[in-house]
């Protein structure tokens, strides 16, 4: 009896060292913080054997920590942030780094954008004219999502913001509507035409998923639907074709970010949040 009573309350103990959810709590935040100190520190390392500047760090971990926290980092395909790192060579941006290593640059040296302050946050300056980034190869397909953080001047004709390094039609604009308002133009197979664009700083997220697709301007639902199937084979990003000729964008670029799936509904809501906190927009 005695034996048994000595088993039983082993057991016990041995159940709540086992099963006891505190202990895996802290654990998943341990293996948490180890990933985002890693993701982190790689991404820093890589810029400054570059000899790049990395402009806000904590902006760069917060990033990072909502990735890891969210579980989607795995998913995360391309995104440059102004906040992040850049190269400046000549009073230009030589190289924006991809937190995969898809880097944007332009080989003409008179075609790159500029770096500019905005308060306490930094942007890249696109002149309307001839400049543009391209990212090396990468492929995605959908379903996948999109963000673009960008604010542009008062347009009077129709400007690319993203294009598709590869062959296939995967274009983001903007251009006026009979009214007279900005609309974003999602072109794919198909074109899709999204009201909402406001002056200054804008956060576009698309949820590119066939039927099930989502636009999302500055926090807001604003079309849900078809969005034509598509891929993307890199991007060019401040230049595209439209109706065959070539527009460039004339404006402010902050972030741009592929995703390789779609967001649960908390998570695209804690990105979108931190945009919005990050540009201070409401």
């Amino acid at each position: 009896m005695k034996n048994l009573s000595i088993k039983l309350i082993l057991f016990v103990i041995l159940a709540l060292t086992v099963f006891n959810p505190m202990q895996a709590q802290n654990t998943s935040s341990k293996n948490d913080n180890e990933v985002i100190m890693t993701e982190t520190n790689q991404y820093l390392k890589r810029v400054n054997l570059d000899n790049g500047n990395i402009l806000n760090k904590t902006m760069l971990n917060g990033f990072i920590k909502l990735t890891v926290e969210d579980n989607w980092i795995n998913d995360l395909k391309f995104w440059t942030s102004a906040q992040w790192g850049l190269k400046e060579y000549l009073g230009n941006i030589a190289k924006q780094y991809d937190f995969r290593g898809n880097d944007l640059t332009n080989t003409s040296l008179d075609r790159r954008p500029k770096k500019i302050e905005m308060g306490n946050i930094y942007g890249v300056k696109y002149d309307g004219i001839d400049d543009s980034f391209e990212s090396s190869d990468f492929s995605v397909m959908h379903p996948m999502s999109l963000l673009m953080v960008f604010s542009c001047d008062d347009i009077t004709n129709k400007i690319a913001l993203l294009d598709n390094r590869g062959s296939k039609n995967h274009l983001l604009s903007l251009e006026k509507n009979e009214s007279g308002d900005t609309q974003l133009k999602i072109s794919t197979a198909g074109d899709v035409y999204v009201k909402g664009i406001k002056k200054g700083i804008n956060i576009v997220y698309v949820e590119f998923n066939i039927k099930n697709s989502k636009v999302y301007l500055n926090g807001e639902l604003a079309f849900s639907g078809i969005i034509g199937i598509g891929e993307l084979n890199g991007l060019v990003i401040g230049r595209g074709k439209i109706n065959s000729d070539v527009s460039n964008f004339n404006g402010v670029m902050f972030e741009t970010g592929i995703i390789n799936n779609t967001l649960s509904d908390d998570s695209r809501t804690h990105l979108i949040n931190l945009m919005k906190e990050t540009y201070n927009v409401q």
